[in-house]
């Protein structure tokens, strides 16, 4: 907000050209959307407070949401020159009982901050699959990874990287969302900075099926990917 309020008090005083107001414009544009983002997050992290556990919910299919969350990603993910690919098991179904609401912010908040933090040209890998009675869900970018002293610390609220042009990784609430989601589902989240460069995160929740009819771990994996 206070960005907006420079820029407006130079318009204020200053000529204001088709190009200043253009500017100001996205400025207000950019912040009104980071606001958004941090008042949503907190309304969902006073409603996860409020309810610890997930209890009764509907069965969800983590496949259908994270199709879904590809096909919004698809401009965020084009304005940053980024590709989005999505690596599924051979078969099997993907469902999980939970909340299909916030397992879809929680996934969205992960994405949306590999994509923001992704060199130009680089993929963001989506993997999907079975371990156990488990699902696992694992979002894997190439950008600067995570600075090794706020990686025990980055999962919680208003923890904050450096500047991408450092290096570093900026989070705010999502990845304090996220933990929190997966864990009213009974799930965990990990995250590490990739032996190969960049940061992985890996989301554990319960699936929904009997453990006798899970197939069996190392399945071989087909590719999906979004242009």
């Amino acid at each position: 907000m206070t960005t907006v309020l420079v820029e407006a008090q130079g318009l204020t005083f200053g000529a204001q050209s088709p190009d200043a107001l253009a500017g100001f414009v996205r400025s207000t544009q950019d912040e009104l959307t980071r606001i958004g983002k941090i008042i949503s997050g907190s309304l969902t992290l006073a409603r996860l407070d409020s309810t610890p556990h997930v209890g009764d919910r509907d069965c969800i299919s983590i496949l259908d949401i994270a199709l879904d969350i590809l096909k919004h990603a698809h401009a965020h993910a084009g304005e940053q020159d980024v590709r989005l690919e999505l690596m599924l098991p051979e078969s099997g179904e993907l469902d999980v009982r939970g909340d299909a609401d916030l397992v879809t912010s929680m996934l969205e908040n992960v994405v949306s901050n590999a994509i923001e933090h992704s060199p130009p040209g680089e993929v963001i890998r989506i993997q999907l699959a079975r371990a156990d009675e488990n699902l696992e869900i694992t979002i894997r970018d190439r950008g600067p990874g995570i600075p090794e002293l706020l990686l025990p610390h980055v999962l919680n609220a208003h923890i904050h990287g450096s500047r991408k042009s450092h290096g570093a990784r900026g989070r705010g609430l999502g990845l304090a969302i996220a933990t929190r989601v997966a864990r009213y589902h009974g799930g965990v989240i990990r995250i590490a900075n990739h032996v190969d460069g960049g940061c992985e995160v890996v989301i554990v929740l319960p699936l929904h099926r009997p453990i006798s009819l899970l197939p069996r771990r190392g399945q071989p994996s087909i590719r999906v990917a979004t242009a």
